[in-house]
């Protein structure tokens, strides 16, 4: 699905104007614009592909259906995140009741806002010893910010990993700018703790 090139100018405050008046391409290019951010968000959150896909979907349904209810007082963005975060959370919550376990895909590459962060080397030439050390760099991450508690984990992957300001992380959950910052700076402890032998 490509953005037609009048949409991709269109800031998300047009786009979502226009979508409120029922311009449906105008809702089509808030979705191009904002999928892949989304499935990595949610991604990073459950751990399962397909699952991420479901709720990616299920998070623009849902802003499709609310819509008319956004008031703008925040961003767009803001909105969305925040729609996909309580949906990944709620998916968490029923995954680990369901299954008594959790944590992050050891499998899963890790997402960012400009795309997929690779475990191997664009250098072909590269010695298979180290690429397999990257990896093993990579899935040891992936588990030790498995295994922070939830409020900590959404710290570290939307600040860390989505790169959300402190502004854009208050906004997204619905906290203080301290609290933020605070908890943060407490998981990036925890972390270094659980992984002080490869720093």
């Amino acid at each position: 699905m490509e953005m037609i090139p009048a949409r991709a100018e269109a800031s998300d405050v047009e786009l979502v104007r226009e979508a409120k008046s029922g311009d449906l391409e105008a809702f089509d290019a808030l979705v191009i614009r904002y999928q892949e951010r989304i499935y990595g968000l949610v991604h990073r959150a459950v751990g399962d592909g397909e699952d991420a896909r479901e709720l990616t979907q299920e998070t623009f349904v849902k802003a499709f259906r609310n819509l008319l209810r956004f008031r703008e007082e925040a961003a767009f963005s803001t909105w969305i995140y925040r729609i996909a975060i309580n949906l990944a959370t709620s998916k968490k919550r029923t995954y680990v009741k369901r299954r008594k376990l959790g944590g992050v895909s050891l499998d899963a590459s890790v997402r960012t806002r400009s795309g997929e962060v690779h475990v191997e080397p664009e250098d072909s030439t590269q010695e298979p010893t180290e690429v397999y050390r990257r990896k093993e760099i990579q899935e040891r991450i992936h588990r030790a910010i498995g295994e922070l508690d939830e409020a900590h984990r959404k710290m570290v992957v939307l600040r860390d990993l989505e790169g959300l300001s402190y502004e854009e992380i208050a906004a997204t959950l619905d906290l203080p700018i301290g609290t933020v910052r605070s908890r943060l700076h407490r998981a990036r402890l925890e972390l270094r703790e659980k992984l002080k032998d490869l720093l």
